[in-house]
């Protein structure tokens, strides 16, 4: 099937949008952008570090949850 959403993830853990947001120092619209598309470009080692933490997973799972969702531009 394939590798969690961020979305998934983050329900996982039981974390809010604006709590991750917080904890990895980046703005709501930007994980909201994630967890609908994905990332073209995964974020810098640090920002995947504080994903990770903020979700209890690891950073390959993050990486992996940041690839571009197929089919995503189209619901857009």
């Amino acid at each position: 099937e394939g590798s969690p959403s961020l979305r998934w993830l983050r329900f996982v853990a039981g974390v809010a949008l604006d709590e991750l947001a917080a904890a990895a120092h980046l703005s709501v619209a930007s994980l909201k952008r994630w967890e609908a598309q994905g990332c073209r470009r995964l974020p810098s080692p640090a920002t995947l570090r504080a994903v990770a933490a903020a979700l209890g997973v690891g950073v390959d799972e993050v990486e992996r949850a940041l690839r571009p969702r197929q089919g995503a531009s189209s619901t857009t």
